[in-house]
């Protein structure tokens, strides 16, 4: 019988944001269990990362500490989102915070 693979697969992905005509560009790793840039794009366009609350983390974490931390919104556009898969990690040991 087969054991489950522990094994997900890690994505790089370019992402832009636009707040007030100023972009903010920088690198993210995601971790999904399933083989498909498609969850990395659905989680910027209507996942947990399509919202202000969540994008203006991003931007004070990757790229201007002194950006508001903004309240549940969609003001803030995403200009442009490139996804590559990088290979593969063992979910046992990645950090929680990067595994959807």
């Amino acid at each position: 019988m087969n054991e489950p693979s522990t094994h997900t697969r890690k994505y790089k992905s370019e992402v832009t944001l636009r707040y007030k005509g100023k972009d903010y560009t920088f690198l993210y790793d995601h971790i999904y269990k399933e083989q498909n840039t498609n969850a990395v794009y659905f989680n910027w366009t209507e996942g947990n990362f399509s919202c202000d609350c969540n994008r203006s983390d991003f931007i004070v974490r990757y790229c201007c500490s002194s950006f508001p931390e903004l309240e549940c919104g969609s003001t803030i556009e995403l200009v442009s989102l490139k996804a590559v898969e990088v290979g593969m990690v063992d979910s046992s040991i990645a950090p929680k915070e990067l595994l959807a």
